[in-house]
């Protein structure tokens, strides 16, 4: 799992008035499991229901960009 954020850092330092200081983030997640796409989905879509950081900012407008991926096990 990778998470990283695209941010404006005057905002983040509190130099001007920055409403949005945190603009977009991204999550890439490599998922390894015998499971099917539509599985993964909503094992996706489930996560960002009751994940209470995802929840917390995109109520604070922030936008998220995410990429799963499915991998078979070896």
């Amino acid at each position: 799992l990778t998470v990283w954020a695209e941010f404006d850092p005057s905002g983040i330092w509190g130099l001007h008035h920055i409403t949005k200081p945190i603009i977009v983030v991204h999550v890439e997640a490599v998922v390894t499991t015998k499971e099917s796409e539509k599985r993964l989905k909503a094992l996706r879509l489930e996560t960002q229901k009751r994940d209470p950081m995802h929840n917390l900012l995109k109520k604070a407008g922030v936008k998220f960009k995410e990429k799963w991926t499915r991998v078979q096990p070896s």
